[in-house]
């Protein structure tokens, strides 16, 4: 049985999710944590169950209301609806309508106990005692993982107990009678006891008494004896009176059958041979006509072939055909997955030719070309850095250029305003000083020589007077000086600026050309124009990696394909082979890569010889028959086997037969004559009185016989039989009269005897005593059988355990030696069958008594086997849910779980609920058609394993 779709409208997280199509085998839940997956796997476990009222559960916003349509192995397809806390509603929708009653049906009536502990595995379960299992359950839960058929045998040691404890409540440990129940009764006989032995100290008073009914008693055995030998003859005529008629008749009987001819027929003819000659009439008849009709079948199916040539290469490849067509379906499904997947290659192919002309309409479909470019995450980095810093550099340079521009027009302008300042310099002061008073000097000595006073007076004051006007001229412009003083440095200030951005602009300069020359060189080998921008090349780089990533799957995909061709071709040589050999001159060997083309043809082949088999089988089984019935008919008749004319002689047989039985039956009325009248003889009364009458001893039927015929011939009639009988009836009741009389006479003395004796002490003693004796019996059956249970019982479990404890975990033992690559070789139950643990054989041999040992991962390996090992037995296969159970297991055991995972998934749908990236890669190496689903906060989407495998990297 497997889920098709759910349907999950109100359930916790979940609100209106549907999952349709669910895939037959490992169906992946992926998801991060608090995605859903715990409350998930809930749905699942109780899915055809119902939901019961526990805290366990996630609230509904209103009602739980979770719907499900299951498919049987049969095709059969059924809904179960859940609403609340009620019972699951199971509706047909394709198949018969009353199949199937209820959603337990569904499981095979799995009770919800063992469907949670065995199909349903998160850590819990891999625990030795899972959370949540009562002291109750355990016994149950050990039951369980033991397998079937140990119900009863893990209880032996709690019954073993209570059967023990019960036995020392009645006798204590030993069966001492002077202790427990034992105690009041033992007491008993001992005080009945010594009652006894007083009252018997009084018996000397009654001796006298005791020799004269010695002389009564005496006198009576004489009557007795006598009254014994009358009514030992009254007994022998009253048995001849009775039996008269019927002996006359046995011996009318006995002379007739001593016929010679009657004798030999029932010497000779084997008895109850008649009706099982007319049944093997009858038999021999049907087989010959179905025999004949199966052989017009074979000829007509064969046709002009030589029938018996090909049955007898049929029956010879018996075996390989039943083999081949019982593996015929597997190998139809592997040839249409092969055909599919080789067009799913093709296409792959077509497409990622398509993408590289795309990419690039050099490259022509060149994958090892794609491959060989250098895309590694290193590169990738370097070019990521490389297109960084290019932008930084540009941006940088940009900015630089910028500086620049503002600088110089900075600086053009500083130089326009100094040009504009008109400033009389010190030393051009100085000058024009010496020049003017060098002037006042010449102008003055000129006009000394006119005018002496003048002159000195004018050359004087001229040299004082330009020294003055110099003097107030050079202090007025002092500001403009400081002005001028001040443009000056802020223009030196943005010259060395100036010089410093150029020596940064030539820096970033030569860093962009070196920059430029890595990306060209990323160009070159990517095969772009160098008009190509940084971020397209970046962005080329990326589809290259995905390009390759998608070369390197197709190519595994292509290896895996061509892998599952040879092997596929391999096993339908062998189908070939066996086909040729079954149609001489046809061949069946194809050219590599034709075999699977012409399967068909192989298989159609197949379920034809498979066909011819049958028919050949039931000629075979009908020639058998009628080989045996023919063996039974000349077994029956003592003839040689192969003797012709077999039904001709049958009847003969059969009328000698009806002969047979009618003197047979005229036989049975001398014998049953014979056995009534033995049996009338053969009690003990009769026997005893014929011995007296005749006065010896009768030892057997034969000699009785003999006796009663003695007594038979003495008579002549019945009437002297009926005298003889009335006769002795007469002496009879005289001699009873004169017992009668002594008989009242001893009792009268047993009575004196009886009064003296004090027997009323003796007999309350004797009373008292096996009174005690009886109950102190029953008390002591009743503990042996107690104890003798008890060891019964433990010997029971013993031996079981000593005969099945290396096939009880054989499968488990197989699948932990598989996971642990031969570590631990064995799992053994433990003595105490009731304990929840497992014994473990190393690979050297030895032994660990518990699992609490072992570490964490090694110990949910182990119950993770034995949990495989009974989903394996369970018939029939039913859904497996695992919920993030293999978290605690290495990469490599957790390969070796996923392995055995995909090898169950041919034959189970496993859900796999994780939040694990490794653990989906892992699934997907091993089980290449498994469904992907992704969980993100009670949403399910359908996703691949890459898409999945990213998705919960981001965890």
């Amino acid at each position: 049985m497997r889920i098709k779709r759910i349907y999950i409208g109100d359930f916790g997280i979940f609100r209106n999710q549907t999952l349709d199509e669910i895939g037959p085998g490992i169906v992946v839940i992926g998801g991060l944590n608090r995605a859903g997956k715990s409350t998930f796997l809930k749905i699942l476990r109780y899915l055809g169950y119902g939901f019961p009222q526990s805290d366990s559960l996630p609230p509904a916003v209103r009602k739980y209301e979770v719907e499900s349509d299951v498919i049987l192995d049969s095709g059969d397809i059924f809904n179960i609806r859940l609403t609340g806390y009620g019972e699951p509603i199971v509706n047909c929708i394709v198949g018969e309508n009353n199949k199937i009653a209820s959603a337990r049906e569904l499981y095979n009536n799995l009770d919800p106990f063992t469907y949670q502990q065995v199909f349903t595995i998160s850590l819990d379960e891999l625990q030795r005692i899972p959370n949540g299992v009562s002291r109750k359950e355990m016994e149950k839960l050990q039951s369980i993982l033991l397998g079937a058929g140990l119900s009863d045998i893990v209880q032996i040691p709690q019954i073993e107990k209570a059967l023990i404890k019960e036995a020392e409540k009645i006798g204590g440990k030993h069966g001492n009678p002077r202790v427990k129940e034992f105690k009041p009764y033992y007491q008993q006989i001992k005080a009945g006891i010594e009652l006894r032995e007083s009252a018997l100290q009084q018996v000397e008073q009654y001796y006298n008494k005791q020799k004269e009914l010695e002389k009564i008693n005496q006198k009576i055995d004489e009557g007795e004896k006598e009254l014994k030998e009358l009514l030992a003859r009254i007994t022998a005529l009253d048995l001849l009176k009775n039996n008269f008629e019927d002996y006359n008749k046995l011996k009318k009987l006995e002379i007739h059958l001593r016929d010679p001819q009657i004798q030999q027929l029932l010497k000779s003819y084997p008895a109850g041979s008649l009706e099982k000659a007319k049944n093997l009439y009858e038999e021999y008849k049907k087989i010959i006509e179905d025999y004949n009709k199966q052989l017009y079948r074979f000829n007509k199916e064969i046709a002009e072939k030589n029938i018996s040539d090909v049955k007898e290469k049929l029956l010879k490849y018996k075996e390989e055909l039943y083999y081949f067509y019982q593996q015929l379906s597997g190998l139809k499904e592997k040839v249409q997955n092969y055909l599919t997947q080789k067009e799913d290659c093709q296409q792959e192919k077509n497409e990622l030719i398509a993408e590289m002309a795309h990419l690039n309409q050099a490259w022509e479909g060149d994958f090892d070309r794609v491959l060989k470019i250098k895309s590694d995450q290193l590169e990738q980095d370097r070019l990521a850095q490389t297109v960084e810093d290019y932008k930084k550099l540009q941006q940088e340079k940009r900015e630089l250029e910028k500086d620049l521009t503002e600088l110089k027009r900075e600086q053009m302008i500083l130089k326009n305003q100094l040009e504009e300042f008109k400033v009389s310099e010190p030393g051009k002061v100085i000058k024009r000083y010496f020049y003017l008073a060098l002037l006042f000097t010449i102008l003055g000595g000129s006009l000394s020589f006119i005018n002496f006073t003048s002159g000195i007076l004018i050359g004087v004051a001229g040299i004082i007077g330009a020294g003055a006007y110099l003097i107030y001229k050079y202090s007025t412009e002092s500001s403009l000086r400081n002005q001028k003083q001040n443009l000056e440095i802020e223009l030196k200030n943005i010259e060395s600026r100036l010089l410093d951005l150029k020596t940064n602009f030539e820096r970033v300069e030569k860093d962009i050309n070196s920059c430029d020359n890595d990306l060209q060189r990323y160009r070159t080998f990517l095969g772009l124009a160098r008009e190509t921008s940084p971020e397209l090349i970046k962005e080329y780089f990326r589809d290259i990696q995905d390009l390759k990533k998608r070369i390197v799957k197709w190519k595994n995909f292509a290896d895996r394909i061509k892998t599952a061709a040879v092997e596929l071709e391999e096993e339908l040589k062998k189908m070939a082979h066996l086909v040729q050999e079954l149609d001489e001159g046809q061949d069946y060997i194809f050219q590599s890569g034709e075999l699977i083309k012409n399967s068909g043809k192989l298989f159609v082949r197949i379920e034809q010889a498979i066909q011819h088999l049958e028919l050949a089988l039931s000629l075979e089984n009908g020639e058998r028959l009628k080989e045996n019935i023919e063996k039974k008919i000349c077994q029956l008749m003592n003839l040689k086997d192969g003797t012709d004319n077999l039904q001709e002689l049958l009847e003969q047989f059969i009328q000698q037969g009806e002969k047979f039985e009618k003197f047979s039956e005229l036989k049975s009325q001398y014998q049953l004559l014979k056995l009534q009248i033995l049996q009338a003889l053969k009690t003990d009364r009769v026997r005893d009185a014929m011995e007296k009458f005749y006065k010896h001893p009768i030892t057997d039927d034969q000699d009785l016989l003999q006796t009663f015929d003695r007594l038979f011939k003495e008579y002549t009639s019945l009437e002297d039989v009926q005298k003889a009988y009335e006769d002795s009836d007469r002496n009879l009741k005289s001699l009873e009269k004169e017992l009668e009389r002594l008989k009242e006479k001893r009792q009268t003395l047993k009575n004196e005897i009886e009064y003296l004796a004090t027997t009323e002490n003796l007999e309350k003693a004797q009373k008292q005593i096996d009174g005690a004796r009886a109950e102190l019996r029953l008390l002591a059956e009743k503990f042996a059988i107690y104890r003798a249970a008890a060891y019964i019982l433990n010997q029971v479990q013993k031996r079981f355990i000593e005969k099945t404890k290396g096939e009880l975990l054989s499968q488990a033992s197989r699948i932990l030696n598989q996971i642990t690559n031969g570590e631990y070789k064995e799992i053994l139950p433990p003595d105490n069958l009731i304990d929840i643990d497992f014994k473990i054989v190393l690979d050297d041999g030895v032994i660990q008594d518990t699992a609490d040992i072992l570490s964490r991962g090694t110990r949910e390996q182990l119950f993770m086997a034995v949990r495989i090992n009974r989903i394996q037995e369970i018939d029939p296969p039913l859904p497996v849910i695992l919920d993030d159970s293999l978290v605690n297991f290495d990469i490599y055991h957790m390969d070796k779980v996923v392995e055995l995972l995909a090898n169950l998934a041919k034959s189970h749908q496993i859900f796999v609920m994780t939040c694990h990236s490794h653990l989906v890669e892992c699934i997907a190496a091993h089980s290449p058609g498994a469904q992907y689903w992704k969980l993100e906060e009670g949403v399910f989407s359908i996703s691949d394993e890459n898409k999945l495998i990213n998705y919960l990297r981001k965890r």
